[in-house]
């Protein structure tokens, strides 16, 4: 009966560890997948809502926009961040071609 007593409060602190750690934490796994340019499109709907995410998504890979959620894709800062990165890309295009 010690032992069982045991194993349930090691399992216990191991479990509590692992979320504490960030481990089992599904939105930062997806923060770092996002970071290396993966895509939102399977993301959870409640990921496609939230800013952050969707702007580190977008900053990587501006075609996640359309996946953000219908209220996050009308915010204006989030548009005002896309408009300048293509901006930028945009004007590295048009000097890598003229050369």
């Amino acid at each position: 009966m010690e032992l069982l007593f045991f194993l349930v409060a090691a399992l216990f602190l191991f479990f509590s560890w692992v979320v504490k750690k960030g481990i089992g934490n599904s939105r930062n796994l997806l923060l770092k997948r996002l970071k290396k340019g993966g895509s939102l499109e399977y993301a959870n709907a409640k990921f496609k809502d939230d800013f952050e995410i969707v702007k580190i998504a977008i900053q990587t890979n501006p075609e996640n926009f359309k996946h953000a959620s219908p209220r996050i894709a009308n915010n204006p800062d989030l548009n005002l961040e896309l408009i300048a990165r293509e901006s930028v890309f945009l004007q590295v295009q048009r000097v890598w071609l003229k050369h």
